[in-house]
């Protein structure tokens, strides 16, 4: 894949021009285990508190890819909360309960999907930065949207799979 180079071109206090290169995408990882984190009552939350659960959920989400136990590939935006991909099944469990402890322990409601199988690839995001689009994260999307699901993780069948071929922890769960 050749480099793709974005230029933005903004006047400094000296009136110079300075230019912003980024560079090629890192190679997604297959397969990839996506965690949707919807904060709940986006629609109804007024502005300051949005705003406040938003920054809260970016803070334990950025914790979590700090965590290197968790093997968190990317975390990027949604309008409803954030999104994050993980390399492995297990981990990505793991994230998605300390995720959504973390963020109940700063008041902000969550309710987590977490899916697995299908393709995932690069867009840019209104022109501006890389994200990622694909069927996992419209899937775990669609399980965070589901009915009653405030304050828990719903889970497809094809994560629970993996992740008790990974580590016999979760046969138990």
């Amino acid at each position: 894949m050749a480099a793709k180079t974005k230029t933005n071109s903004q006047a400094g206090d000296t009136g110079s021009t300075t230019r912003v290169l980024r560079g090629e995408r890192p190679t997604i990882p297959r397969p990839l285990f996506i965690i949707f984190c919807r904060i709940c009552g986006v629609e109804t939350l007024p502005t300051d508190h949005l705003a406040a659960a938003q920054r809260a959920l970016l803070s334990v989400c950025e914790e979590a890819k700090a965590n290197s136990a968790f093997q968190v590939f990317a975390v990027h935006s949604s309008v409803y909360g954030r999104f994050l991909g993980c390399r492995s099944a297990a981990p990505a469990l793991d994230a998605a309960q300390q995720i959504l402890s973390k963020a109940a322990g700063q008041g902000v409601h969550l309710a987590i999907g977490v899916a697995g199988e299908g393709r995932v690839e690069w867009f840019d995001d209104l022109g501006m930065r890389p994200n990622l689009v694909g069927i996992p994260i419209n899937t775990a999307a669609r399980l965070a949207f589901s009915e009653g699901t405030e304050n828990s993780i719903i889970v497809e069948s094809y994560v629970v799979k993996e992740a008790q071929e990974q580590q016999n922890a979760y046969k138990s769960r």
